[in-house]
């Protein structure tokens, strides 16, 4: 695992975010991707708004797949 920053958020109707573009960076490459939050990362989207850090786990073997913790 290691840390990340959500650098975009697509919200729905009521303002909750669905889906976030996030960013890290491992032995100095950056990488960039996106995700469709679950139902429960729904339910606490102020905590994946523009400009947060996250958790992200990435596999180790392939680090350009990850997802947000």
């Amino acid at each position: 695992m290691t840390d990340g920053n959500i650098i975009d958020a697509v919200s729905d109707d009521t303002g909750r975010i669905t889906q976030v573009t996030y960013t890290y960076m491992l032995a100095g490459v950056l990488y960039e991707s996106s995700q469709t939050l679950s139902p429960l990362q729904q339910e606490r989207s102020f905590d994946y708004a523009p400009g947060k850090q996250i958790v992200v786990r990435y596999d180790p073997r392939q680090p350009a797949n990850s997802i947000v913790v």
